[in-house]
């Protein structure tokens, strides 16, 4: 598995041979240190990875999704409409961690993660809609 420990990355050599290790994700935990706050940390590492390898360039390792920067509301959608993203819901936007994040990857983890990006991109849709009014 792919982590973060400080300002060191480490990523599985043959994930990054197939172009499937999370590179830009564990990058941004680097740079930006993980906060108390596990959604905004996932959430955020997961949009920068998503948003930087559409418009700048690299890849997506699409670890828990295929959608990408301009597909990951509709993503959110589709598990808000099952048991995983309904189970992971109450852990978006606040404190604490859903129970088996770390033990039940696909299930648990999946939904956490793209709900989490999702929910950062919609912040920053809004600053910017905001920031833009601003300037007006």
């Amino acid at each position: 598995m792919s982590q973060t420990r400080g300002r060191t990355v480490f990523l599985p050599l043959e994930r990054v041979r197939t172009q499937s290790a999370p590179y830009l994700h564990e990058t941004t935990h680097a740079l930006m240190p993980r906060s108390d706050c596990l959604w905004l940390s996932e959430g955020f590492a997961s949009y920068v990875e998503s948003w930087v390898s559409e418009h700048l360039g690299g890849y997506d390792a699409h670890i828990f999704s295929s959608a990408g920067d301009r597909g990951i509301h509709d993503a959110a959608r589709r598990l808000l409409k099952g048991e995983g993203g309904m189970a992971v819901l109450p852990f978006v936007g606040r404190g604490g961690a859903p129970p088996g994040l770390f033990s039940d990857r696909k299930r648990v983890a999946g939904p956490y993660y793209v709900l989490s990006q999702s929910f950062v991109k919609f912040l920053v849709e809004r600053v910017q809609a905001v920031a833009g009014l601003l300037y007006l």
